[in-house]
């Protein structure tokens, strides 16, 4: 099983300026009663402010994906013609950083979807120098989230998910598996465990992407051949 792969879509550069656009000037941040953040495209109160994500210490916040196709078609267009079918939309801010250059810990996802594939597209300070590694575990890995190890709660989901996230000790790594410069929209295997890293100094933060979970797809199904 292939654990990612790019996508070939021409004009990736345009929509993701045109993406990084909306999500520096266009956000209003919503919490939900479960105080998961919402980001929406129009005001949900009345005099409702215009949101700087830039300032946004959360990782993981929702987005209607259908107000990112509206004010971004290209989009749309471009993921149509790969045949995928989007049923959910979230924003990673990452800027988490102890000074060691580890923005993100082990971790795997967890995801609404029933394929264990989402895409993860670059929007804002995704630049080389920052490198995504993913692991095979050992079969005795801990995930710390179910020993209470770990202060972080991963965000609920609207439909029970198919896998569980996973916070992980580099201690219980068995190998790596593959490493990538994420700097394109790729299709990415999310419950496989991974880190993000800088591996040059003076990379900037926060660094913005969009995830989206879709339903299988052609795509999709040549990655399990």
């Amino acid at each position: 099983m292939i654990p990612y792969k790019f996508l070939d879509i021409e004009n990736h550069l345009d929509i993701t300026k045109q993406l990084e656009y909306l999500m520096l000037n266009e956000l209003y941040l919503n919490i939900r009663p479960n105080n998961d953040v919402l980001f929406t495209f129009h005001p949900t109160r009345p005099g409702q402010r215009k949101y700087d994500i830039l300032e946004h210490g959360l990782l993981w916040n929702y987005l209607n994906h259908e107000e990112v196709f509206e004010r971004c078609p290209d989009l749309k267009a471009a993921l149509d013609k790969l045949g995928v079918e989007v049923i959910s939309c979230s924003v990673l801010v990452i800027t988490a950083g102890d000074g060691s250059g580890f923005r993100l810990g082990l971790h795997s996802d967890a995801s609404i979807s029933k394929i264990d594939y989402r895409i993860n597209w670059p929007i804002y300070q995704c630049l080389p120098g920052t490198t995504t590694t993913m692991y095979k575990m050992k079969p005795d890995a801990v995930n710390l989230l179910t020993t209470g190890e770990t202060p972080y709660k991963p965000p609920s989901q609207d439909v029970v998910s198919k896998n569980e996230t996973g916070i992980y000790r580099m201690c219980d790594v068995e190998s790596e598996i593959t490493s990538f410069v994420f700097d394109r929209p790729l299709l990415f295997k999310y419950n496989i465990p991974h880190r993000v890293y800088d591996t040059e100094p003076g990379i900037p933060y926060p660094r913005i992407l969009l995830s989206l979970d879709f339903n299988d797809c052609d795509m999709v199904r040549e990655l399990y051949q």
